[in-house]
């Protein structure tokens, strides 16, 4: 109530001082969509509420509070919003027809593909489901920590284009943090994603090869030999394949190490 009284006197005091245009950045408000001609009685009059990013005499610039699109209205259709900041953000999420994202749980496909991969999504009301990558999904605090706590997954938190001019940056820096003798656990992921998923293990684990760096594989140091017993197979890493797949040198608690043992229950380890 005390911040509908704010915006109520900040208002009255506008229009006061005869200013053209009695909305400032910040303020909180609501589209009439009856101004755009046909409207569907099933709908609701308004929609919003946006919050304004900037004002030209009567254009007001607003962004939707929930998907960070901007628009821009005309000031005679637009209406003050009374309310708590966190009221407001509930009400747009019910305008864009979104629901809160509470945790993502799993991913499918190839950080470099992104727009082929998909997540499991725990939704705040409990629901459990696969989404294909999509920007109001990157755009969540849930999306960007997952991605954070997933080296191989630094791809996405950059637009394509910033990514790619820092995959060039890190391969022409040379391979950095590790050296020839030292061991790694290597996510099985680091094998594609078909791979991965086709061996079939129970989710909520990191499944990790040991490997081992052998040699230097060119004069400055810009790429590495990796040695994976388990595969029986040799790999020649750049500096971007290693900062994703390669510089965990320890096993950590949420890792499961890949051992011989476990061929026999999942003999597509092996593929």
């Amino acid at each position: 109530m005390a911040a509908e009284e704010v915006q109520k006197a900040n208002q009255a005091k506008r229009r006061g001082e005869d200013v053209l245009n009695s909305y400032i950045t910040g303020d909180l408000v609501l589209f009439d969509e009856a101004s755009r001609g046909v409207r569907s009685k099933l709908k609701p009059r308004h929609s919003g509420p946006y919050i304004i990013t900037s004002v030209y005499k009567a254009d007001v610039t607003c962004s939707h509070l929930v998907t960070g699109k901007e628009k821009v209205f005309h000031m005679e259709h637009l209406k003050p919003y009374f309310g708590e900041r966190k009221d407001a953000y509930k009400a747009a999420l019910a305008d864009d027809d979104q629901f809160v994202v509470e945790n993502i749980l799993d991913y499918r496909g190839d950080s470099m593909k992104r727009s082929q991969m998909e997540f499991l999504v725990l939704f705040e009301d409990g629901d459990e489901l696969w989404i294909l990558f999509n920007q109001d999904l990157a755009a969540s605090a849930p999306f960007r920590e997952f991605c954070q706590s997933l080296p191989e997954l630094e791809p996405l938190l950059f637009t394509e284009k910033d990514w790619r001019v820092r995959q060039s940056s890190y391969n022409a820096g040379g391979v950095v943090g590790v050296e020839p003798g030292q061991s790694c656990y290597v996510t099985l992921r680091a094998w594609g994603s078909d791979y991965y998923h086709s061996v079939g293990l129970p989710r909520g684990s990191i499944y990790v090869v040991l490997c081992k760096y052998t040699k230097w594989t060119t004069k400055k140091k810009k790429k590495i030999d990796l040695k994976c017993e388990f595969f029986k197979k040799s790999f020649d890493w750049d500096a971007t394949a290693v900062r994703l797949y390669g510089l965990a040198l320890q096993l950590q608690d949420d890792m499961v190490l890949i051992t011989e043992e476990m061929t026999v229950e999942y003999p597509n380890l092996r593929d």
